[in-house]
């Protein structure tokens, strides 16, 4: 139990609302939901009820927050007595984040506003660059400027002995914080109801457009052709005017497709499995602002 999951579910009580919850304290919709369903879990019981019209709080939800706010203003009152305490924890500093084209797209341009709203002292340095390229920075960077490397990996390269063994002797450490199902996206008008899966025998019949970095998804070529992209955007347009089916997560989708009403998503046969990952290095210790960067990441996504 900590402050803000106090502070999340007495501002429920309040707005009825997530969203307006996750507005207020600049946090995502999945990061309230996730904090109050962690503090359900130790508290073993149910806090609030979802519907349609909004959030309600149980009787045991009422209770906790009338104790709540009492808990939270003794805690204002010592930040307030102690300012100088407080404020000499203001996090400031460099973070030095590279990444592919798929994660700063689906991840990071949501992400890093919500952090930098509540550390706005952190100044980000952000790299679009490929997998590649990713571990030829880690392993040449002598001055050790680099903090996060994010890249994704197909589930069975992930668990590939040499991938690990690589990464091992590159003095990185790997970590997950998403695994999504990769769909094929095609526009409504190629959309066949009597077949419920992109499987095998449809990918010589269709080029596929894919994130250029993604070398993933190289087991699943088309036989005649194939565009790889580094921008949604024109991803998204060849999807759209029937030049090429696309291959995307189905945040993405939701993210980036399903506004216009054109798409539509079929499940991959055999399905495809990709792990969004990020690199440090065991060279160094992680900076403060890096340490709270990944757990903020963690608090939204994981």
């Amino acid at each position: 139990m900590n402050m803000d999951q106090l502070a999340y579910l007495c501002d429920l009580s309040e707005s009825g609302s997530i969203t307006a919850t996750d507005e207020k304290f600049f946090i995502s919709h999945q990061g309230v939901s996730k904090s109050i369903r962690s503090l359900e879990n130790e508290l073993s019981t149910t806090l609030i009820l979802r519907s349609s019209k909004g959030v309600t709080l149980t009787e045991d939800g009422l209770f906790v927050v009338q104790k709540a706010k009492n808990i939270l203003q003794e805690y204002d009152a010592i930040r307030q007595n102690y300012p100088s305490s407080f404020s000499s924890k203001v996090l400031r500093g460099d973070l030095q984040i590279v990444s592919i084209s798929r994660i700063v797209d689906t991840y990071l341009n949501s992400l890093l506003p919500l952090f930098l709203k509540r550390y706005p002292q952190v100044k980000v340095h952000i790299k679009n660059v490929s997998l590649n390229d990713i571990l030829q920075m880690f392993s040449t960077d002598s001055s050790n400027a680099i903090d996060i490397g994010f890249l994704t990996f197909r589930e069975d390269d992930f668990y590939d002995s040499e991938v690990q063994t690589k990464l091992k002797d590159l003095g990185l450490s790997l970590s997950t914080f998403s695994c999504e199902e990769i769909f094929a996206c095609l526009p409504k008008a190629l959309y066949k109801k009597d077949c419920s899966y992109f499987s095998k025998e449809l990918y010589p019949q269709f080029p596929i457009v894919s994130y250029k970095y993604d070398c993933s998804l190289s087991k699943h070529k088309s036989k005649n052709l194939d565009y790889e992209i580094n921008s949604i955007e024109v991803q998204r347009n060849m999807i759209e005017n029937k030049l090429a089916v696309g291959m995307v997560t189905n945040r993405e989708f939701e993210k980036f497709y399903a506004k216009k009403k054109k798409f539509t998503l079929m499940p991959l046969s055999p399905p495809v499995i990709f792990y969004f990952c990020y690199l440090t290095s065991q060279k160094k210790p992680l900076s403060p602002t890096a340490k709270a960067f990944l757990l903020f990441l963690r608090q939204q996504y994981s």
